[in-house]
């Protein structure tokens, strides 16, 4: 499927997002990106429109953002992606296999183009030939009924580390007068954080 997902595609993603909380069969896992970065992982198997869809949501964990990456498959979809899933024959035995690769440290994760996609790429193995399957999971913004508590959120977020990069300005302009600290007061100036002008 090509970087721009078509409408329909987004509009299941989007309803599954919405659902995924309501289940009590979700599987979820840590995993991180980078040494900086790392993502809470929540996966099912869904019936929507008389079709079943596994769908796999990824939720920064180190940070606060206001977005998720997600994607959904049908069983035909992950048959045409690798031939490894037509040993499957249902979307809960893709689900079993995702656990099992997630215990056993077999998925890794890297950004693509500039962040809008992460690929799951999965080590797995057939009749002794190891090789990687990829899933692409694309970036949107929350669900509509999570954006203003997520705004919310942000805003106070913002508000205390604002709050204590002064309170850390100010500690280093009362207890240090040396040559670094006067360089660390630079540096807080020039910075152009808003609240904390010269």
């Amino acid at each position: 499927m090509s970087i721009l997902r078509s409408s329909i595609k987004k509009d299941i993603d989007l309803r599954l997002s919405t659902t995924l909380y309501q289940t009590k069969t979700f599987e979820k896992t840590k995993l991180a990106i980078d040494k900086y970065t790392s993502f809470d992982i929540l996966y099912d198997v869904f019936d929507l429109n008389s079709k079943k869809y596994l769908y796999i949501q990824m939720i920064e964990n180190t940070a606060f953002a206001p977005f998720i990456y997600n994607r959904s498959y049908e069983l035909e979809e992950l048959h045409e992606n690798n031939n490894i899933f037509k040993s499957c024959t249902t979307l809960e035995a893709v689900k079993k296999h995702l656990t099992s690769l997630f215990k056993n440290n077999k998925i890794k994760l890297k950004y693509e183009d500039n962040k809008e996609i992460i690929k799951m790429e999965m080590d797995v193995v057939l009749f002794y030939k190891p090789f990687v399957v990829t899933f692409d999971l694309y970036i949107e913004m929350s669900p509509p009924e999570k954006k203003d508590e997520h705004l919310i959120n942000l805003y106070n977020m913002n508000k205390l580390d604002l709050k204590n990069l002064k309170e850390l300005l100010l500690y280093i302009q009362q207890n240090y007068k040396n040559e670094e600290a006067k360089k660390l007061v630079e540096m807080f100036r020039e910075s152009d954080i808003p609240g904390i002008e010269v």
